[in-house]
């Protein structure tokens, strides 16, 4: 069986083509946005993260000590370095219109410093700057140029470092040294042949050190706070995969069927000479099952692709491709699976007929009949579901979303199973209204309604795709509309000044924000940054002081 069936396609490979396109996209798609998005996950954690990259330790102090704890830390024995970790001075940068806003760090000495100038110099004193050459081409800007820095001062550039392109913000470094005063972490790198053990106990014992932890213990408790929604993006993006492999799944189904017609006399003969209705179907199973396997590897092989040239754009391949074994493994497994699947049916009827009736596909009246009154029971037993589950929508305020999802679910499986039925009436009216256009036209339309399921299952194809362009356009705009309405009511102001560290807000600075041309009221909110767990948490308290009117 298994000979047969790769022989039939090593031997006829063209019959095939139009399967493994569609299910090399399918797998492709879900496999491309498992490798990117992973992908940018790291990116994401390794860019918020790049201070302590090249550290083996991160010693957390009190506030204010990092200074004298680095000083201290490196003189313990199997410590080869150790510097306060750089906090970064956000500014916007601008030239001749452009601007970014940038991270500003003053980099640590060797071997800390990860990031290395290409061309130029680092920044010696205040007033210099190095960028990379993603930042650089945004400002049309080269070493030796002069940025405008917030308005208040310029800045000459005076180098261009290896720092990568990134969706996620502009890395540059400054002469100007770092205010260490709310700074809580030393990074730590070891000496060749140190023990790590007794480094961190020795460490421990020092005076305002509050713990040591491993840097790759850091960085990946950095990478879950800062990338906690990508999950839910991945998901999102998984169900535009699932929708595309059920596309697949119906143009795989079209496509066995149309297969079955062309090879009516070869499967005819095999019945004719003692094949078993089984036999057959295990047989035509095999060939789906191998093309699923061929066709889903290559769809790894494009995703891969796309998701590589994805990560050239954007930058995150600075920080390598992340490829997630099981997810993948699931993609491919799901194209087999979704092949396999869509295949049965179209294996069953080409089977099932016998050898005299030369497999035609078209069932008789009989069958037909049956099928129709099965397929109205199954769409009306739906619909019904539907309409119940969308009145508990509307009076279940805890878990109206839910089951207003599942009410859209179902009645839109409701229309999509129905489709043969209404099909081939559209048509034949479709038929009468421009059969006049010419004998083309009414020969396609006369052709597509004598065989209802195969233009239902293009048509549903067609539906699927056109029918998620629009319910994404509607709730997109309903998110919006209903997004700045709830942040109208909860968040009612224009400008928000913030504070790259924490620490306390000057005095005086709420009456100068005041006294901006064209405010009317300044409010100070006080927040407090909490570790819980792994992830860092910001509270806020109630406004505390008012200045100006209404």
């Amino acid at each position: 069986m298994w000979r047969q069936a790769f022989s039939e396609l090593r031997l006829h490979p063209g019959r095939f083509v139009a399967t493994l396109i569609a299910i090399a996209i399918s797998v492709g798609f879900i496999s491309a946005i498992s490798v990117f998005v992973n992908s940018q996950r790291t990116a994401m954690g390794g860019l918020f993260a790049l201070p302590i990259s090249k550290a083996d330790l991160v010693v957390t102090t009190a506030e204010g000590r990092t200074a004298t704890a680095a000083e201290a830390a490196a003189g313990v024995s199997g410590v080869e370095s150790a510097a306060p970790v750089p906090l970064g001075q956000g500014r916007f940068l601008s030239k001749d219109g452009a601007s970014v806003m940038a991270s500003l760090y003053q980099l640590p000495p060797e071997p800390l410093r990860w990031s290395h100038v290409v061309d130029g110099r680092l920044p010696e004193k205040p007033g210099e700057v190095a960028l990379s050459a993603d930042a650089l081409s945004t400002l049309k800007a080269k070493v030796g140029d002069t940025l405008g820095d917030d308005g208040a001062a310029d800045v000459l550039v005076v180098g261009e470092t290896n720092d990568p392109a990134s969706l996620w913000g502009v890395t540059g470094y400054t002469g100007t040294p770092d205010d260490l005063t709310f700074a809580t972490q030393v990074a730590v790198t070891l000496a060749p042949g140190a023990d790590e053990a007794t480094v961190v106990t020795a460490l421990e014992g020092m005076a305002d050190v509050a713990k040591v932890e491993r840097a790759a213990d850091v960085r990946e408790a950095s990478l879950i706070e800062v990338t906690n929604g990508f999950d839910v993006f991945k998901n999102l993006l998984y169900g535009f995969g699932a929708i595309a492999l059920l596309v697949g799944a119906i143009t795989i189904a079209n496509t066995f069927t149309i297969l079955a017609t062309q090879r009516r006399r070869q499967l005819a003969l095999l019945r004719a000479i003692g094949a078993t209705p089984g036999q057959v179907t295990k047989r035509l199973l095999a060939e789906s099952f191998l093309l699923g396997a061929v066709g889903s590897l290559i769809g790894l092989g494009i995703g891969f692709l796309v998701a590589w040239i994805g990560g050239a754009v954007t930058g995150s391949n600075f920080f390598g491709i992340t490829v997630e074994p099981v997810e993948l493994l699931i993609a491919w497994a799901a194209g087999v699976i979704a092949t396999v699947f869509a295949a049965v049916a179209p294996s069953l009827r080409a089977a099932g007929v016998k050898p005299l009736e030369a497999l035609q596909v078209v069932p008789t009246a009989a069958e037909a009949r049956r099928a129709s009154i099965a397929r109205i029971v199954v769409c009306s037993l739906a619909a019904v579901a539907g309409i119940g589950l969308v009145v508990v929508s509307r009076t279940d305020t805890d878990l109206g979303l839910l089951w207003a999802i599942l009410a859209g679910v179902a009645l839109t499986l409701a229309v999509l199973i129905a489709a043969p039925l209404y099909i081939a009436p559209l048509l034949r009216l479709c038929a009468r209204l421009f059969g006049s256009s010419g004998p083309t036209a009414r020969l396609a339309l006369t052709n597509a309604a004598r065989n209802p399921r195969r233009a239902a299952s293009t048509a549903t194809a067609l539906m699927l795709a056109v029918g998620l362009i629009v319910t994404l356009q509607v709730a997109l705009a309903t998110a919006r509309s209903s997004g700045m309405a709830y942040i109208n009511e909860r968040y009612p102001v224009d400008v928000a000044v913030a504070f790259p560290v924490q620490g306390s807000v000057p005095a005086d600075l709420v009456g100068r924000i005041e006294a901006v041309g064209g405010v009317s009221k300044v409010t100070e909110v006080d927040s407090k940054r909490i570790e819980v767990g792994a992830a860092m948490l910001d509270f806020f308290a109630p406004p505390t002081r008012s200045a100006g009117s209404g």
